[in-house]
C-alpha cells in the first residue's frame, strides 16, 4: 500500500476524499460513517445547536438595527481603498427585519422557490443575498411536517419551527434532502452573525510544508500558536513570516 493511500477511496495526499458508501454525506475532512439515516452523529447534534443560534439571533435583530455599521456594511470607494462612510444603522439587519420583499426564500423542499438555470443546476443566485428566515425555517418545518406523515400547517414563527427542526433532527438525517437542508442552516446562521457582527475566523493562508515531496494542502488558522488544520504542524514568528511571502507570490503569480 502506497504511503498516504487512503484504504476506502484511493485518495493521497492532498486529495480530496471521496464519498464511499456507508459515509456521511455532510462535507467532512475526511472518511466519516453514516450512523444516523444519512449523516454522522456530530451533524446531527450541529444542526440542532445552528436552530438554537439562529432563533435567538432572529429574535434580537431588532435590538442592533440602531446600532451603526459594522465592518460588512460598508464598502470601499471605486477609486481608493478608503473605506466608505459608516451606515446610521446596521443595513443587513434592518433589512432582515423590514425589507422582506426583497430577501431570498430559497429553502424549500420541493426547490420550487429556487432558481434553476437551463440545465437543471440551481442558479447562481441560490444561497446568496439575504435570506428571509421566516420563509426559509417555515419551509423546511413543513417539509418536515409532511416527510413524518402529519396534515398541520406549520407557523411562520422562527422559534416555533426551531424547536420542532430540533426535535426531529434525526428524522431529518434520514432524508434525501438533509444535504440541501444543512447549506441552508448555514446559509441562515452565516447571514444572521454577519448581521450581529459576528465574523468567523479566516485562515492565514494556505499551509507551506512538504513532507516527502508531497506538499500539504491544508490551512493555517490563527491562534496561540497559529496551527494547520490538516497536518497539525505549528507555526512561529519565523514561520509567519515566510508564510506571508509565499502567499504573496502565490497571487503575484496568478494574477
Amino acid at each position: 500500500m502506497s504511503e498516504g493511500l487512503c484504504r476506502r477511496c484511493g485518495a493521497f495526499g492532498g486529495m480530496d476524499h471521496g464519498w464511499v458508501e456507508g459515509d456521511c454525506i455532510l462535507p467532512h475532512k475526511n472518511h466519516s460513517a453514516a450512523t444516523v439515516g444519512h449523516c454522522c452523529a456530530w451533524h446531527v447534534e450541529r444542526h440542532q445547536a445552528w436552530l438554537g443560534e439562529i432563533a435567538e439571533l432572529y429574535d434580537d435583530l431588532p435590538d442592533v438595527v440602531d446600532e451603526g455599521s459594522v465592518p460588512d456594511d460598508t464598502a470601499e470607494h471605486k477609486h481608493t481603498k478608503r473605506p466608505a462612510s459608516p451606515a446610521l444603522m446596521r443595513l443587513e439587519a434592518w433589512s432582515m427585519v423590514n425589507d422582506s420583499d426583497h430577501l431570498w426564500a430559497a429553502g424549500d423542499v420541493s426547490a420550487d422557490s429556487r432558481t434553476w438555470d437551463g440545465d437543471g443546476i440551481l442558479g447562481r443566485n441560490y444561497l446568496r443575498g439575504l435570506p428571509d428566515v421566516s420563509a426559509v425555517m417555515g419551509s423546511w418545518a413543513q417539509g418536515c411536517v409532511d416527510s413524518l406523515g402529519m396534515t398541520f400547517i406549520v407557523s411562520r414563527r422562527v422559534s416555533a419551527n426551531a424547536a420542532l427542526l430540533k426535535t426531529h433532527a434525526e428524522h431529518i438525517a434520514t432524508q434525501p434532502w438533509v444535504d440541501d437542508y444543512d447549506a441552508e442552516l448555514g446559509w441562515l446562521r452565516r447571514c444572521l452573525r454577519r448581521a450581529h457582527g459576528i465574523t468567523d475566523p479566516e485562515p492565514l493562508a494556505p499551509c507551506i510544508d512538504v513532507t516527502n515531496g508531497r506538499e500539504c494542502h491544508g490551512m493555517v488558522w490563527p491562534g496561540q500558536p497559529p496551527k494547520c488544520d490538516r497536518c497539525g504542524r505549528k507555526y512561529n514568528t519565523l514561520d509567519l513570516v515566510r508564510l506571508k511571502k509565499t502567499a504573496i507570490d502565490a497571487k503575484r503569480e496568478a494574477g
